[in-house]
């Protein structure tokens, strides 16, 4: 059975039955709806297929269909495929969510994959790193460069297919700075090495973009950037909840050294 919903509200308060306290897992989706909802945007779609055992769940909005699912069964797959015409959505259309179900909606359809997300969560610190550097709070005196570093995280997660505009990037990386959510490490006072944080209305913090200058890497400085940053959001909260991307390996290899573990997978794909 589907169930559909004429505005943002009733949808939010079902999606939070279904999902069962698993905020994280879903952040993206509930981030769209909230801030649509706020700001009174225009949006396509938005249903639930199943109950709270057996779901699928879809949200469409300017340019981007979320999808997730959790033990859908084939006759919820066939009540998706019966309500997704694919004719309708361009080249350059992105679905987002739960991989193996956009996967099997999307078997017959050309398609590249975005983004391979992984969501890490934290519920102990360990130090591995016994570098004397201490991470810190970002100050509007590194502004400019902190920019560029974030320009280049975007060059480097997307592949230069998400590059950013260095002035429109300086005027939110000026925010960020501001609202405390960027950290930095510093080596003989050069920054080596950065990261983010996400603010988010629920009981954690995510660690969202994360960096470190590509002369300054394979030496440490990153791995004491995350022990630092999360040792320090670990006495504030009971779980560090961290955004990663599947292929960047060598940023994967120092999370899961701090004890961080994958608990959901996302994808992102673009209709060719």
């Amino acid at each position: 059975m589907i169930y559909e919903f004429e505005n943002t509200t009733d949808f939010i308060i079902e999606v939070d039955k279904i999902i069962a306290g698993k905020y994280f897992e879903h952040y993206f989706l509930i981030d769209a709806v909230s801030r649509i909802g706020h700001y009174q945007q225009e949006y396509y779609d938005s249903f639930i297929i199943g109950d709270s055992k057996n779901w699928i769940l879809g949200f469409w909005f300017n340019g981007n269909y979320f999808l997730y699912g959790n033990d859908w069964t084939e006759n919820q797959l066939h009540e998706l495929r019966d309500r997704i015409n694919f004719e309708v959505y361009q080249k350059g259309f992105h679905f987002n969510g739960t991989a193996k179900l956009i996967t099997e909606l999307m078997e017959n359809i050309n398609y590249s994959i975005f983004k391979e997300r992984l969501y890490y969560s934290n519920s102990k610190v360990v130090k591995v790193s016994k570098k004397e550097n201490i991470a810190e709070l970002a100050s509007l005196k590194y502004l400019d460069e902190i920019t560029q570093m974030i320009c280049e995280y975007f060059e480097d997660e997307y592949h230069g297919k998400n590059n950013k505009d260095f002035n429109k990037m300086r005027k939110e990386t000026e925010s960020s700075i501001k609202e405390n959510s960027i950290w930095i490490l510093k080596n003989e006072d050069v920054i080596v090495s950065m990261c983010s944080i996400i603010s988010t209305p629920f009981n954690f913090p995510i660690i969202g973009s994360f960096f470190t200058k590509r002369e300054h890497r394979n030496k440490g400085f990153g791995t004491k950037l995350m022990q630092d940053v999360t040792e320090f959001l670990k006495g504030k909260f009971d779980m560090v909840n961290l955004l990663a991307e599947k292929n960047n390996i060598e940023s994967n290899i120092v999370f899961e050294k701090l004890n961080y573990k994958i608990v959901y997978k996302t994808n992102d794909y673009i209709i060719q």
